[in-house]
């Protein structure tokens, strides 16, 4: 998949290739990073989750609680948290822990019966992210962990990295931004703007055809048409489960 510098290199490749003293890169990544933004927004509306990873991740006791730590993500977002116990040959059974925000902590972390957590205060290279857990230490130690996290975007954006969506979609950011940069390119000749008058109208055809894509993309799901959901009073039947369905919302 290309780079986000690959991106900008074929923004200035449909720009007939013009010099950086007449559109200097850091304009165009300051285009596309504007373009991403308003992308990635469209597919978290949609509830898709484009941008997370998964990995098994050490829990260790802090003064307090616990810190997470990936020691090659120096910054990220929890967004899901999963254990482990040892189990017998070779059986895993990942359960997932109930995340909640720290405010509702002490309302919650008594459970017997599930494991609840909650991540706060801030990110740090060295330092990870804090962590509670209703969970005893030599407990937390004899399981393997599991966290789902997603980067947050403005590291994505940087200039070695992916772009944060589907690359078939990639020609839709070159083309979008290279309309933009039209506008800014330090160009006032005649033949710039003869130049410029033919190709606008094939490129913004060429514009409109992906963004009739892009949405068709956002408005397909893949999801089941129907998802099991707990009734209000599960807590109360821990052996009873409901069967009920929900339509996502779309």
């Amino acid at each position: 998949m290309e780079t986000v510098q690959q991106v900008i290199s074929g923004v200035y490749t449909l720009l007939r290739r013009p010099s950086e003293l007449k559109l200097h890169p850091d304009d165009v990544k300051d285009l596309l990073n504007d373009d991403l933004r308003g992308r990635c927004q469209d597919i978290d509306l949609t509830g898709r989750e484009q941008r997370t990873e998964t990995s098994e991740v050490q829990i260790t006791p802090d003064e307090f609680d616990y810190r997470v730590v990936l020691s090659t993500v120096p910054d990220f977002e929890a967004t899901k948290l999963e254990y482990c116990a040892p189990q017998y040959a070779n059986y895993e059974a990942w359960r997932e822990v109930i995340l909640m925000n720290q405010a509702v902590w002490k309302q919650h972390y008594s459970w017997q019966d599930e494991i609840i957590g909650s991540f706060y205060g801030s990110l740090a290279v060295q330092d990870g992210c804090k962590l509670k857990l209703n969970l005893d230490p030599n407990v937390a130690a004899g399981a393997r962990w599991r966290l789902t996290y997603r980067v947050p975007f403005l590291r994505i954006v940087q200039e070695g990295e992916r772009p944060p969506i589907p690359a078939s979609f990639l020609p839709l950011l070159k083309t979008g931004v290279a309309l933009k940069a039209m506008a800014i390119v330090q160009d006032n000749s005649p033949e710039w703007d003869q130049w410029t008058a033919k190709v606008t109208p094939i490129y913004t055809a060429s514009l409109v055809q992906w963004e009739q894509r892009w949405q068709t993309y956002l408005d397909t799901s893949v999801e089941a048409p129907t998802l099991p959901t707990k009734p209000y009073n599960h807590f109360r039947r821990h052996q009873r489960r409901s069967v009920r369905g929900y339509l996502p919302w779309q």
